[in-house]
């Protein structure tokens, strides 16, 4: 495993840990399972950027769990992190 593939992960382990803290739904079942998991390791190398596809996914996923479902207030609390 590479750099870059280890630092993937170690993003994705983040992100799923602030999930299940702040909602009801796991998605560390769905994250974790062996299907998304092949997904995500099959995945090619991005550009080193601030919004990378991982981080994009997750705050859109905290997007639609929140009750107030705007835009503005994911992207804030990405940035709060």
């Amino acid at each position: 495993m590479d750099v870059k593939q280890k630092l993937k992960i170690a993003q994705i382990e983040r992100y799923k840990k602030s999930l299940s803290d702040q909602n009801n739904i796991s998605l560390n079942k769905i994250i974790g399972s062996e299907r998304c998991q092949k997904i995500i390791s099959e995945c090619r190398d991005f550009r080193d950027r601030i919004y990378t596809p991982i981080k994009t996914l997750f705050t859109f996923i905290k997007q639609i769990l929140n009750p107030d479902k705007s835009c503005k207030n994911a992207v804030a609390g990405l940035a709060a992190e």
